[in-house]
């Protein structure tokens, strides 16, 4: 239910975007600061990626040490996020450039306080990630999930009094927006102090080779998000206004989608295979892939059916039939964004087993013949080229990703197991 209720945010998110703005300069200037805000929010964990992995490892062997062990970490994912979000505070030009190259100067002069004004999102996801990575561990799935949803309901809630008041000031709407966060920062302390043992202490000793090793995990996951999302937004930026919001409108159904699919059972599958990985349960490991794909797949291929009909009606509603032709955009697209995304939802297993394993080089190599093979196949796409064929590549490219994964994977669990 939770995951269904995180889905239908995120759906009307989207849809109240596309009622407030369609797809003009607004919608994209919006929406690819949304993406770029999301990829940097991952980047940014760079420091405490491995805080599950540690945190679980430690807690099984001595709760007082898990307990001085997370004391540490929450202050340093305060400091590491400050100090992530003050260098892109400095290079914002720099960061437009790579993201939205093809915009001209005053959609760039737009854009750059919008993403300002999001940034503070960034600064502190190292403490959303270490706040729910506790609350997995100690197996409260649900608040963990709820801890999640709290930026997007804030979103929501601005949307619907911008649409109430016919307002369609971009960044009046990115400083709404982004007020949730002082809601976040309220709640962590109480989280903790009710579902986790509060730090008494801060305990450093665990810290040279979590930060070293979440650090190497973190740089193989983040250089193919950051790269990729910029090779997409770049694509995207020389194309007609209008393109952007077409791509992006289809990925966050496809999002949405997976959000309720896969999101919350492969927060639980990784919680339970760092277990089983630990205590080296081969029976129970095996058993968390089963109970992941049945969980997963089954209601996935449901939903993408669902969202192909349901989608452009509900558009078309929206925006009384003014958008026809993005509408038909927005629905191709979709299609190719949610084949390309039940490719990840399997190689999640794969790429899982990489993450607990600690093998940061695997994660590397991967992720960097993804991003070579994409930049290629995109740029053998002509300039005059459909935005379906973007998703297209993405898919071809994940494909790659999917088989090597999977080699390593496999050689990986038949070394750790008897």
């Amino acid at each position: 239910m939770l995951a269904v209720l995180g889905a239908g945010i995120g759906l009307m998110n989207s849809v109240l975007v596309w009622k407030l703005f369609g797809t003009d300069i607004n919608s994209d200037i919006w929406l690819l600061n949304v993406g770029v805000i999301a990829i940097l929010s991952l980047l940014v964990l760079i420091g405490v990626e491995q805080f599950q992995v540690f945190y679980t490892e430690i807690y099984l062997r001595n709760k007082e040490d898990a307990a001085d062990f997370l004391g540490g970490a929450f202050v340093w994912a305060i400091v590491s996020g400050l100090v992530f979000s003050a260098v892109c505070f400095v290079i914002v030009d720099a960061i437009m450039d790579g993201f939205a190259g093809g915009f001209g100067r005053q959609a760039k002069e737009l854009a750059i306080p919008v993403f300002l004004i999001l940034l503070i999102q960034v600064a502190f996801s190292p403490l959303l990630h270490v706040v729910r990575c506790t609350l997995n561990v100690h197996h409260y799935y649900g608040a963990s999930y709820c801890l999640s949803l709290i930026l997007p309901l804030g979103q929501l809630l601005s949307l619907l009094v911008f649409i109430f008041l016919d307002e369609h000031d971009v960044v009046e709407l990115a400083k709404w927006s982004s007020f949730s966060i002082l809601v976040q920062l309220v709640l962590y302390p109480l989280i903790l102090i009710k579902w986790a043992s509060f730090p008494k202490n801060i305990d450093a000793k665990f810290f040279i080779s979590f930060i070293k090793n979440s650090f190497t995990m973190r740089i193989g996951h983040s250089f193919h998000n950051f790269f990729v999302g910029m090779i997409l937004n770049n694509a995207l930026s020389y194309l007609a206004p209008g393109m952007i919001s077409i791509f992006q409108y289809a990925k966050k159904f496809s999002d949405g989608l997976a959000g309720v699919a896969i999101g919350p059972q492969a927060n639980i599958y990784h919680a339970r295979q760092a277990k089983a990985w630990v205590e080296r349960d081969k029976k129970l490991f095996y058993v968390n892939v089963k109970v992941y794909l049945k969980n997963t797949l089954p209601i996935y291929m449901v939903g993408v059916f669902l969202v192909w009909f349901i989608m452009p009606w509900l558009l078309e509603i929206l925006s009384q039939g003014r958008d026809a032709d993005s509408v038909i955009g927005i629905k191709f697209v979709f299609l190719a964004l949610a084949a390309w995304q039940g490719i990840i939802s399997i190689e999640t297993i794969f790429a899982g087993v990489v993450v607990i394993a600690k093998r940061s080089m695997i994660l590397w190599m991967v992720n960097g013949l993804f991003i070579i093979s994409f930049f290629v196949t995109v740029k053998f796409i002509p300039n005059n080229f459909s935005v379906w064929w973007l998703a297209i590549a993405g898919l071809l490219t994940q494909c790659i990703n999917f088989i090597f994964y999977a080699a390593f994977a496999w050689r990986l669990t038949n070394k750790h197991f008897p």
